[in-house]
């Protein structure tokens, strides 16, 4: 692992691993991981989300960063409606070729307008091509009856187990696979599009995050808010990296995080957001994630949660709490980072 983590300002993606069960989801995130190590680059090899079944892996190409979700096929559906991702690896095994969740991965994935790359795998097993044109040929036809584009699409002959272990010619097809998802994916955000120094506006209110009892309120476990601007330091943040494309957010005026209520094990739904001293825990570390249109979401390491206004859409008023919350992609879920100047700060 290299000791320098992420190197530059290379654009970061969210991606995830969908097909049937037993196809080589799994495998094929690790797989990723391994050729991103093995080049030198920092990588992350499955650390699990508590509270969810799903694990998240890290790694780069030369192009871009990656965070890989990755879950058991049956909770996939769920991941689609509860995760932002910019695209996913569709894993179909060369000996099962299609299968039934095979098929209903695709028809959600375009329902939530995921852009994907195929991976065939298991290709050492089923060495014969023309069998391997012939699942490619049903794959390419599941994925134009779905909305894709699949005559055009990259497919990627590879075995995520093979080169897993190392094997140099199936490391070389998964550069191959690496390389797809750097040319088909939209690009993803810069860190250096994250200002130093922002207030957070909430999408739905206008409002902004605020620590409660304005410029005087240093205690560790005062409660974060909305609240109209008024241009005091409880509402200015600083955005400092924390390493591995996770961020902690200072309040100006206090010097303490913006931290999930209940340290690194709080994980529920509706635990709040307070300021704290910077402990270095997971629960103080944000990824900030673009969800378009200028907005973004602030996704607890430690949960996978996101900074949520309590109340939904329609709660509009001064003084409501700030939660963490699944993603439901609402409106109070979204955050603009406005920059403010050094001549207001």
């Amino acid at each position: 692992m290299a000791a320098d983590g992420f190197q530059g300002a290379k654009p970061e993606s969210t991606i995830a691993s969908l097909g049937h069960a037993g196809h080589g989801k799994t495998t094929t995130a690790s797989a990723l991981v391994r050729i991103s190590k093995a080049a030198g680059r920092r990588t992350g090899a499955g650390e699990a989300i508590p509270g969810s079944s799903i694990r998240r892996f890290e790694y780069e190409t030369p192009l871009r960063r990656y965070r890989h979700l990755d879950c058991p096929a049956g909770d996939v559906p769920d991941l689609l409606k509860t995760q932002s991702l910019d695209g996913a690896v569709l894993v179909v095994d060369a000996m099962d070729s299609v299968m039934p969740q095979t098929r209903e991965h695709v028809r959600q994935a375009r329902a939530a307008d995921v852009p994907l790359v195929v991976l065939l795998n298991k290709c050492d097993r089923v060495k014969d091509p023309e069998l391997q044109d012939l699942i490619e040929t049903e794959i390419r036809m599941l994925l134009n009856t779905h909305g894709y584009n699949g005559d055009y699409m990259h497919i990627v002959r590879g075995s995520a187990q093979e080169a897993a272990h190392g094997d140099g010619i199936w490391l070389g097809e998964f550069n191959a696979l690496a390389r797809a998802l750097d040319e088909s994916l939209p690009d993803g955000r810069p860190r250096s599009d994250i200002p130093a120094r922002a207030r957070l506006v909430a999408k739905h209110s206008g409002k902004v995050l605020d620590v409660d009892g304005g410029d005087a309120k240093n205690d560790d476990g005062a409660r974060v808010q909305q609240w109209d601007w008024v241009s005091w330091d409880n509402q200015k943040w600083s955005i400092e990296p924390v390493g591995d494309g996770y961020y902690r957010l200072v309040a100006k005026h206090s010097g303490k995080v913006l931290d999930v209520s209940g340290g690194p094990g709080e994980t529920r739904n509706g635990a709040r957001v307070h300021q704290w001293s910077w402990v270095d825990g997971d629960n103080q570390k944000w990824h900030i994630e673009p969800v378009g249109d200028g907005y973004y979401r602030l996704i607890a390491k430690h949960s996978g949660k996101v900074l949520d206004v309590d109340g939904g859409d329609a709660k509009n008023d001064n003084g409501t709490i700030v939660q963490q919350w699944d993603w439901v992609g609402w409106d109070n879920q979204k955050w603009r980072l406005e920059p403010i100047q050094d001549s207001h700060w």
